[in-house]
C-alpha cells in the first residue's frame, strides 16, 4: 500500500520539502504567478522554515524546462572568496566548520535569476510568504526541534543563535531574517548583495568567530568578493538514454554521475534482473562513476573536465567490463587519471558517520501548464556548521570543504572557483512525452537516490509514487565530499525493507552491507507534466517526514 495519495492538477503544482514551503509556492500559483513564482517562493520559504538544511548564506542550483521545450542550468553555487588559498588551511584540508569554510553566498542570486528571466509575479509577491513565515513565526515540527537540541552546545558559543533558536517555544519567529528577506523584496540582488546585508555580513566575517568546538576562526570572504558575485544561466549536461532525454547540471555539481550511471547501464536487462543480481550491479557502477567523479570533476570555467569522454557509449562499454561478479575495493577511475591519494588500492582514508555522505539539504520542484518546470535543490548555511550573522538572521555555509589541495585537479581550491558541489536537481523527458523535475537532499546519496527513482519509472514503468517510495540502496564506498572525506570500502547501504536474503547475497559477493531503518534514504520528490493530457502530477516521497505536493 502507498504512503502518500497521487497530487494532480491541470493548473500549476508545487513538491517542497516542508508543507508550508509547497504552501507557498501554490500561494503563489494562486496569485497567477507561473512555476518559476512558485519554486522561489517554496526555496525562500524553505530557508525559514528549514534552516537546518538550509539558509540564504547557503547554495542552489537549479534547472529550469521552458515552456519551448530548452532546458537551461543555474549556477547556484558561490565561489571561493579572493582570499581562499591553500596556506589559509589547515595541510589536512578544509574544515567542515567554521567560517573560513564559506563560500560567497549564492542562494538569493540563484533564485532572483529565475524570476528575472522565467518568472510573472513582482517581487515582493513571491518572498511574501517566507517574510510572514519569519516575522509571524511557524509551529516548530519534530525534526527542527530535535536538530535544535541536538545543537545546544555549540548554540551557546554563538549569541546570534542562540537568541534566535533558544527559547525553546513552540512557534519559531526570526526577526532578522525577516529584514534580510525585505531587503531583498525591497531591492533585488542589491538589497542582499550590496548595503547593508553586505557590510554586515563582511565586518562579521572579518574578525574571529568560534567554530562548533569554541576554537576562534576569521573568515575569508570580504565585501568585494560579495559585492562582485554573480551566478548565471548555462547550458545542462545531458544525454539521451533509451529514447528519454536526461539533463544535469554540469562538473562544477557531482550530476554528471547520474548521467554515467546511465550509460553504464543502458545495455543490461534491468526490469528483467533479479532484485540481488541489480543490487550488485548498481553498487558496482556506482563505485566506477563516482571514482571518475573523484579524478575528474571540477568547474569547467577553471579546468578541462572530458564530459564527451566520460559520457560516451564507448567509455561506458568498457567501464562495463570492469564490473565483475566480487566487489571492487579499490577506486579505479579511468581515462588515465592522475594518481589520487584514495586510488592505491582502497577507499578506505578513515571512517566517518554515514550522516556525513548523506548531508543536510532540501528540494523543491514546480510545473504549471505551459510547460515550465523547475528543479531546484537548497542547501548549506546551516545553522548547525556557522553561527548566525547578528541582525541578518542566517549563517554562513561551509561548502569550501569540498575542495582539495592537489596540485593541478580540477577540484584544486582556487579564488573564484566553485567547489564540486553534491547539489544535483534533475530533468528528464520520457519516450512517451512526459517530462519530470525531481530530486532529492542527500550529499552524496543524491544522485543514487534519484537514479533508482528514474529507473524505476523510465526502465521498470512504475507510477511515479510507487517509483518514490521502493526500497533504496547506497554505496558509500567512495571519498565522501563533506570533510573529512572518509570512505568504506566496498561499502553498502541498504533500507530496510529489501528482502534479507538481499543483504545477504551481497556479503557473499564482498559487499561491506549495513542495514539501516525501512524509510532512511533521502526524500525523492517529483512533479510531472504530461502536455498530451495537460495533466500536472506528483509524488513526494514519504521518507523523513516533511515534504508535501499541493497542486491547483
Amino acid at each position: 500500500m502507498l504512503h502518500r495519495p497521487d497530487v494532480v492538477s491541470s493548473r500549476g503544482i508545487v513538491a517542497a520539502g516542508h508543507p508550508l514551503a509547497a504552501t507557498a509556492g501554490a500561494r503563489a500559483l494562486a496569485k497567477g504567478g507561473n512555476a518559476a513564482d512558485a519554486a522561489a517562493a517554496a526555496g525562500f520559504a524553505l530557508a525559514v522554515l528549514e534552516p537546518h538544511l538550509n539558509g540564504l548564506g547557503g547554495e542552489c542550483p537549479i534547472l529550469v524546462r521552458a515552456p519551448d521545450g530548452s532546458t537551461h542550468a543555474i549556477s547556484g553555487q558561490g565561489w571561493a572568496p579572493a582570499a581562499a588559498t591553500a596556506d589559509r588551511f589547515p595541510a589536512s584540508g578544509i574544515p567542515g566548520d567554521g567560517v573560513a569554510s564559506a563560500a560567497v553566498p549564492a542562494t538569493v542570486d540563484a533564485w532572483l535569476i529565475l524570476l528575472g528571466r522565467w518568472g510573472k509575479l513582482p517581487l515582493r509577491d513571491v518572498l511574501r510568504p517566507a517574510i510572514e513565515l519569519a516575522a509571524d513565526g511557524f509551529p516548530v515540527d519534530a525534526r527542527l526541534a530535535a536538530a535544535i537540541e541536538a545543537n545546544r552546545a555549540a548554540f551557546a558559543r554563538w549569541p546570534a543563535t542562540a537568541a534566535t533558536f533558544s527559547g525553546g517555544g513552540p512557534v519559531l519567529v526570526q526577526k532578522d531574517l525577516a529584514r534580510t528577506l525585505e531587503a531583498v523584496a525591497a531591492k533585488g540582488c542589491a538589497g542582499f548583495y550590496g548595503g547593508r546585508v553586505a557590510k554586515s555580513l563582511a565586518a562579521f566575517l572579518g574578525v574571529e568567530q568560534p567554530d562548533r568546538a569554541g576554537a576562534p576562526v576569521r573568515g575569508l570572504i570580504a565585501r568585494a568578493d560579495i559585492e562582485e558575485y554573480h551566478g548565471a544561466p548555462e547550458a545542462p549536461v545531458e544525454i539521451d538514454w533509451r529514447g528519454a532525454t536526461v539533463s544535469k547540471c554540469g562538473p562544477w555539481t557531482q550530476g554528471p554521475v547520474f548521467l554515467q550511471l546511465l550509460r553504464l547501464l543502458e545495455n543490461d536487462p534491468l526490469e528483467k534482473l533479479p532484485e540481488a543480481e541489480w543490487a550488485h550491479l548498481y553498487l558496482e557502477a556506482a563505485k566506477l562513476a563516482f571514482a571518475d567523479r573523484e579524478a575528474h570533476y571540477g568547474d569547467p570555467r577553471f579546468a578541462t573536465v572530458p564530459l564527451d569522454r566520460l559520457l560516451s557509449r564507448e567509455y561506458a562499454a568498457a567501464r562495463r567490463r570492469e564490473i565483475g561478479p566480487r566487489s571492487a575495493r579499490a577506486l579505479r577511475p579511468g581515462l588515465d587519471a592522475p594518481a589520487l591519494p584514495w586510488t592505491s588500492g582502497s577507499a578506505d582514508r578513515g571512517f566517518e558517520p554515514l550522516t556525513a555522505h548523506t548531508g543536510d539539504t532540501t528540494h523543491v520542484d514546480a510545473a504549471d501548464a505551459s510547460g515550465l518546470m523547475v528543479s531546484a535543490t537548497p542547501s548549506g548555511g546551516w545553522f548547525h556548521s556557522n553561527p548566525q550573522i547578528p541582525g541578518l538572521g542566517f549563517a554562513p555555509g561551509t561548502r569550501l570543504q569540498m575542495f582539495n589541495f592537489l596540485p593541478d585537479h580540477p577540484n584544486r581550491l582556487a579564488p573564484r572557483k566553485r567547489p564540486r558541489t553534491t547539489l544535483t536537481p534533475s530533468l528528464a523527458r520520457l519516450p512517451d512525452g512526459r517530462c519530470l523535475a525531481f530530486g532529492t537532499p542527500g550529499g552524496d546519496g543524491q544522485d543514487q537516490w534519484t537514479l533508482q527513482f528514474f529507473l524505476n519509472v523510465a526502465a521498470r514503468g512504475m507510477p511515479l509514487q510507487e517509483a518514490v517510495e521502493a526500497p533504496l540502496l547506497t554505496s558509500i564506498a567512495f571519498p565522501s565530499s563533506f570533510a573529512p572525506h572518509g570512505a568504506v570500502p566496498a561499502g553498502a547501504v541498504l533500507e530496510g525493507r529489501f528482502d534479507p536474503a538481499i543483504a545477504e547475497s551481497l556479503r557473499a559477493r564482498g559487499h561491506e552491507v549495513q542495514v539501516v531503518g525501512p524509510w532512511d534514504s533521502g526524500r525523492v520528490t517529483c512533479v510531472c507534466w504530461n502536455p498530451e493530457s495537460g495533466v500536472l502530477s506528483a509524488a513526494v516521497s514519504p521518507r523523513r517526514g516533511g515534504a508535501m505536493a499541493i497542486g491547483i
